[in-house]
């Protein structure tokens, strides 16, 4: 995967965005990363949510799966 795949990330949804296999449109008709990932901007991809306890995670990203009830403590680890 290369940042080119994302070029459409955060855009008004068009029948590019929609038909892309790395992007979707969200309920506000914006470009968003698929489920069980998220948007990392200074790679300028969506990357895979961490689903292993204690791997590192940012706070003010959505960076553990939380349908696995994995959350981000404050010591910027994934928790299960």
């Amino acid at each position: 995967m290369t940042p080119s795949l994302f070029t459409q990330y955060g855009q008004s949804c068009s029948s590019v965005c929609m038909e892309t296999r790395y992007l979707i449109c969200n309920d506000d008709s914006i470009c968003a990363c698929m489920p069980h990932t998220y948007w990392d901007a200074s790679v300028g991809m969506c990357l895979a949510q961490m689903t292993i306890s204690g791997a590192p995670c940012d706070t003010s990203m959505n960076m553990c799966r939380e349908d696995l009830n994995f959350q981000c403590l404050p010591l910027n680890l994934c928790t299960g």
